[in-house]
């Protein structure tokens, strides 16, 4: 494994696992709270990452 795979792995991994957890989340939060959740959490990473180039 070189170092350029190490973040996409990191990613993956992080997307398994966050799979999981919202498909466990979603028979007991109500859809109306999940998804603005989502997408607080989408704005706030493309705001991060858009800062950061």
């Amino acid at each position: 494994m070189n170092r350029a795979n190490f973040p996409m792995l990191v990613m993956a991994g992080g997307s398994i696992v966050g799979t999981f957890a919202g498909g466990l989340l979603l028979g007991i939060v109500p859809n109306a709270f999940l998804l603005p959740a989502l997408a607080a959490i989408l704005l706030t990473l493309a705001v991060k990452v858009w800062r950061h180039s």
